[in-house]
């Protein structure tokens, strides 16, 4: 609890009924006289009474004869118009006050009891308060006394009735004793509560779970969007395209043919995939799904063997309705900006129409040339070949082959791109002739085969070339690097590329390879670095805070894309650099309907760790706020342009 009150959030419009005791639309609090606003913090307690008495302006208490230590629980905790109020029918308190002095009659004890509710009948009774004092909080039960004769206090486990007294104040003070640890909230699967363990998290997941999505990074199907296709079932939307889903099939012993098969029907899939989700439970697809459904589809059940025909039957029918098209939910999802992955050959015909239907402005491309760079692939020369025809002209030497990929990185800027991405194992950055590259590039279009030594300083070549053009362009060069690709064979042999079979290397050597290329673009090339290993994530932190606000390390990528990855990327990312140095999150995703659940992950797990930190004491909730908001939205937006 340390670092409340919170800052008053948006408040959800609740009133609160006296008698009643619980909130309910349309109704007030009658002790505070008319309408209030109020939002449950929901929030268990373990506590002690420690606390003492005083009379206010009209005496002093002289002492308390006793107060008996318990622990206090299942309290409710409620903020009312910026104001922490508690409730609670469980807690039993027994504090005994003698000799206030200016009391007329005198409260003799304050039996075992607290109020069921703060007030109870107009504006007299037993309010309670929260507040901080120190760095431990306090609850006050504040009785505003007036004087009304033989007033009954409702409390639990008994009740407690004042003969007389006299206008003033009493209080009775109780110090919470609770830590970070000693507090915790109950979840159910995916409530409200989803890995948030605090109020203060709580409190700055709601100032961010509306905010745009920015996603600078995905695989979206931008031709289907453009079409606004909707999708034939349930399997076409969440399990076709996503070789997530294939690994963990693959795992749990699901036949390749319910998942990849030509043969087999896609309501044979689900059913194949409900009948092991089960065992998903601790994976973030497990998560991610269940989210989809929940959230866009409006289906609350548990996907298993048994739901699996129900679940299927509702999706049906949800899917089947204009509100669920692509277009229809990238508007529902509130996705402001979405970079799809575009090859410099591309036509990009289909974000020409995307710029004039009602997704304008939202989807940009983003210039990926990973078929241009790998110059050690057999399809290479084909490739060229290729680019040369899209841009209808000949590719005779390098200095034409940059020109065609000039043309490509021209129009998608025309498009609204504001970024490059380059898919490469190790990230060579050193600097190499011109001269040089030239005559790798003559030998490779002969035909020839290059040394290991010669595609490294191709590449290399490569990489320097296209940030020159990033940075004339003020672009933001994404670099992913460190993935070993395809390494089950078999897959590869049957399936090829994008099956489910790549993996990261802890020991690729990427810090001399990358600092060549970070001195040449010092402080005029933003930079995102992405890794797939988390081992590297300190020495990525490291780098990165060593070259300034251009530099920056990247979101929890890929396989690190889960609460305990984005979690630990957070702490050790921020703790070596700067946590406000990160750059938001991005979706690397080929579903449309998960953007929204990964963003939802993204901005909870966000949530939970600036308030981990702030109840530790390390920041203050003021400023855990403004860096939620920052790395939610802001700062994205503002790095990439959008």
């Amino acid at each position: 609890m340390v670092g409340y009150p919170p800052q008053p959030p948006a408040l959800s419009n609740l009133t609160y009924d006296a008698g009643g005791c619980k909130p309910v639309p349309g109704k007030s609090w009658k002790s505070c006289g008319g309408q209030e606003s109020l939002r449950f913090l929901g929030m268990r307690h373990f506590a002690q009474c420690q606390g003492h008495g005083r009379a206010g302006s009209y005496g002093k208490p002289t002492g308390l004869t006793a107060i008996s230590r318990r622990f206090l629980e299942d309290v409710e905790i409620w903020q009312v118009d910026g104001e922490i109020r508690i409730f609670s029918e469980t807690i039993s308190l027994t504090c005994v006050l003698d000799k206030w002095d200016g009391w007329d009659g005198g409260l003799d004890s304050f039996a075992p009891c607290v109020p069921l509710c703060p007030g109870n009948q107009a504006s007299n009774g037993i309010i309670p308060k929260f507040f901080r004092t120190g760095v431990t909080a306090a609850m006050i039960f504040h009785h505003e006394s007036s004087a009304v004769t033989n007033r009954t206090w409702i409390c639990s486990g008994g009740a407690v009735t004042k003969t007389a007294g006299t206008r003033g104040n009493r209080y009775i003070e109780c110090n919470f004793l609770s830590t970070a640890n000693q507090t915790h909230t109950d979840m159910a699967f995916l409530d409200e509560n989803y890995l948030l363990t605090s109020p203060l998290a709580r409190d700055l997941y709601d100032e961010i779970a509306a905010l745009p999505i920015l996603d600078p990074h995905n695989h979206c199907d931008v031709k289907a969007l453009a079409e606004d296709r909707g999708f034939t079932d349930l399997w076409d939307a969440e399990g076709a395209t996503d070789h997530y889903v294939w690994e963990l099939e693959r795992k749990c012993g699901v036949p390749e043919e319910l998942i990849t098969g030509k043969e087999a029907d896609n309501h044979a899939k689900w059913l194949a995939l409900a009948g092991v989700f089960e065992l998903f439970a601790g994976n973030p697809t497990y998560e991610w799904i269940h989210l989809d459904l929940k959230r866009r589809l409006g289906i609350d059940l548990e996907i298993n063997a048994e739901n699996a025909e129900a679940i299927w039957q509702a999706a049906q029918a949800k899917l089947a309705t204009p509100e669920c098209s692509p277009q229809s939910l990238i508007l529902a999802m509130n996705v402001e900006a979405m970079c799809s992955t575009d090859d410099p050959a591309d036509t990009l015909e289909h974000h020409v129409t995307l710029a004039s239907s009602r997704l304008a402005g939202r989807v940009r491309p983003t210039f990926r040339p990973d078929a241009a760079m790998n110059i050690e692939k057999p399809t290479w020369n084909a490739y060229v070949d290729h680019l040369a025809n899209r841009w209808c002209m000949k590719i005779n030497d390098l200095d034409d082959f940059f020109n065609a990929l000039q043309k490509g990185h021209d129009l998608m800027e025309r498009l609204g791109a504001r970024a490059s991405d380059h898919g490469i194992y190790i990230p060579f950055g050193q600097q190499v002739e011109r001269a040089v590259a030239a005559k790798l590039f003559a030998k490779a279009r002969s035909g020839e085969r290059l040394e290991v030594a010669e595609v490294a300083q191709f590449k290399a070549f490569f990489l320097n070339e296209v940030a020159e053009m990033d940075a004339k362009s003020g672009w933001v060069f994404q670099l992913h690097f460190g993935v070993i690709r395809d390494v089950r064979k078999s897959l590869w042999d049957a399936i090829g590329a994008d099956a489910g079979g790549d993996i990261a290397d802890h020991d690729v050597a990427f810090l001399a390879p990358l600092m060549p290329f970070l001195n040449r673009f010092d402080g005029r090339l933003k930079t995102v670095l992405y890794n797939m290993s988390p081992v590297h994530n300190a020495t990525l932190a490291a780098l990165t805070r060593a070259f300034g606000s251009t530099v920056c390390l990247g979101p929890a990528w890929w396989l690190n894309d889960s609460y305990e990855g984005m979690h630990n990327q957070f702490n050790l990312g921020g703790s070596i650099d700067l946590i406000s140095n990160m750059t938001g999150m991005v979706s690397d995703s080929r579903k449309i309907l998960s953007y929204g659940s990964r963003f939802e992950l993204y901005r909870r797990t966000l949530a939970e760790t600036l308030a981990n930190m702030a109840n530790r004491g390390q920041m203050p909730a003021s400023v855990a706020k403004k860096l939620a908001r920052r790395l939610a939205y802001d700062r994205p937006k503002e790095f990439f342009g959008f």
